[in-house]
């Protein structure tokens, strides 16, 4: 409750004074063209160092490695950009260190301690995929199947193996 209250009435109480803050010394267009601004190259920033990390994340899979650091990254840039859509300098100024690599990545440690249960399992669930995906549940012919031929669901497009490029 009191992480509610903090978010969703104290936060925006405080962009609320700032924005009348930048607005008594610019002006209230100087002040609205300044949170415009803000949102703009935020959105661009965060597209930005967005396509970064997912090509990161494609490498790190195409190693067949965990792309754990690239999650956290992934999460840390997204709360950025939904920092940058609420309107304020507050929000916009903590949304760009976000994006400050080294930052991002003490962030995304934090989230990594904050969301691994105790004794080291993790709450993370690690899936992976190989080929194509069988959506019956029987062989055909055997009790309780279907006569039917069965119908498979071909690899993703984006799923980087090679027999699947037309010829």
């Amino acid at each position: 409750m009191l992480l509610f209250v903090c978010v969703f009435v104290i936060a925006p109480l405080i962009e609320l004074y700032g924005i009348i803050q930048v607005s008594h010394t610019t002006g209230v267009l100087g002040a609205l063209g300044l949170l415009i601004l803000g949102a703009v190259v935020g959105s661009w920033l965060v597209k930005h160092e967005g396509l970064r990390v997912f090509r990161r994340f494609l490498e790190q899979i195409a190693a067949n490695h965990v792309p754990s650091n690239e999650i956290a990254d992934g999460v840390v840039i997204a709360v950025a950009g939904g920092l940058f859509i609420a309107p304020g300098f507050i929000s916009d100024i903590v949304a760009m260190l976000l994006l400050i690599p080294p930052v991002r990545r003490a962030a995304g440690r934090y989230l990594v301690r904050r969301y691994t249960a105790k004794g080291g399992r993790s709450r993370i669930i690690r899936a992976t995929y190989s080929g194509p995906i069988d959506v019956t549940s029987h062989e055909a012919g055997a009790p309780g199947g279907s006569n039917r031929p069965r119908r498979q669901i071909p690899p993703h497009p984006l799923s980087g193996s090679d027999d699947d490029e037309p010829a």
